[in-house]
């Protein structure tokens, strides 16, 4: 009997060539600080999974993960004469 991956394995593959496509399309610079984001979703899997708490340094960094890109949003949504300004 041939052996057949799972579903939820397919799933997994397909989102993933999706995502891959979605970086490559986009410029570095606006890619960058969310390709950080995968230790700050590997704790939260760690502790929904293991109920493993994560320390206090890891909520600084993931804190500064998250952070980092809503910043940089903020800041390319504001007009061009204020970002001359600052």
């Amino acid at each position: 009997m041939p052996l057949r991956p799972p579903v939820q394995d397919i799933r997994l593959g397909a989102l993933s060539m999706v995502a891959s496509a979605a970086l490559f399309a986009a410029m570095g610079t606006q890619v960058g600080p969310f390709i950080y984001a995968g230790p700050v979703f590997a704790g939260f899997l760690d502790w929904w999974i293991w109920s493993s708490l994560p320390d206090a340094l890891f909520v600084l960094g993931a804190g500064l993960v998250v952070l980092a890109p809503v910043l940089m949003l903020r800041r390319s949504a504001l007009p061009a004469a204020a970002l001359v300004e600052a």
